[in-house]
């Protein structure tokens, strides 16, 4: 059993940029579904790239949905991580905002394991 454990935490509460991606994603399936409807009200002919997608609309929902979440992992990633010693954090860097240096993480498990011990 390892003692310390370290661990890539899930980064799902960092996105704050993919809100962007679902931003592009409901606007183009509203393109979509309503865009003939726009076009004839506005009495112009849809453009060629509307046809298209409507024509091959399950590749363009489908590419559109892993598309838009690799983006979103992408953006997510921050290189965070945490350190659990005995299923306890003691160290993260999603928490604390910045990265524990090596020699004061030695420390923190000296300490621990010898007030655990005590």
């Amino acid at each position: 059993m390892n003692l310390v454990h370290f661990a890539n935490p899930s980064l799902s509460t960092l996105a704050n940029k993919p809100s962007l991606i679902l931003g592009f994603e409901i606007l183009v399936g509203l393109f979509l579904v309503a865009g003939g409807f726009v076009c004839s009200k506005l009495g112009v002919q849809p453009p060629g790239i509307y046809s298209f997608l409507r024509k091959n609309i399950v590749i363009v929902i489908v590419i559109l949905y892993f598309g838009c979440n690799y983006l979103r992992n992408c953006l997510a990633r921050t290189r965070a991580f945490e350190v659990y010693l005995e299923q306890a954090l003691i160290a993260s860097r999603l928490q604390s905002g910045n990265i524990v240096k090596v020699q004061e993480l030695i420390q923190i498990v000296k300490f621990r394991i010898i007030n655990r011990r005590a």
